[in-house]
């Protein structure tokens, strides 16, 4: 299965473990002033610095999935009478983006909304 990322994330991610490992330096400052490197614990967190601005590039290259938030609503039922005592639903509508379905006299039988793709999840208000 395709493991879809928040590539920004994963940027801060890196540097937050960055600031972690070395917190007696910050990675925007052995970036800022090189010649600040005096042990070899600096010299290594050069390295890793230089090796996270590589990574970003590379995240930053990737191409972009075409891929969508998941978005859930349910249906919204409005009455305009009665029939026997009982409501009778004859409006339905997206809580998502409220989209109408005026052609049918129960639930609809979509699974997502045609007009936003919400996926619809059981149960209904009404109104």
């Amino acid at each position: 299965m395709t493991k879809y990322i928040n590539a920004d994330e994963l940027k801060n991610i890196l540097h937050k473990e960055i600031d972690k490992m070395y917190e007696f330096r910050s990675a925007e400052e052995i970036e800022q002033n090189p010649w600040i490197l005096l042990t070899e614990k600096d010299t290594d967190l050069y390295h890793l610095v230089a090796h996270t601005k590589a990574l970003e590039k590379i995240i930053n290259e990737m191409p972009s999935a075409n891929v969508r938030e998941n978005t859930s609503a349910h249906y919204i039922a409005e009455s305009d009478g009665y029939a026997d005592g009982y409501p009778v639903y004859d409006m339905w509508y997206c809580s998502n983006c409220d989209y109408c379905f005026e052609e049918y006299d129960e639930m609809p039988p979509y699974k997502y909304c045609p007009n936003c793709g919400a996926k619809f999840e059981r149960g209904r208000e009404t109104e």
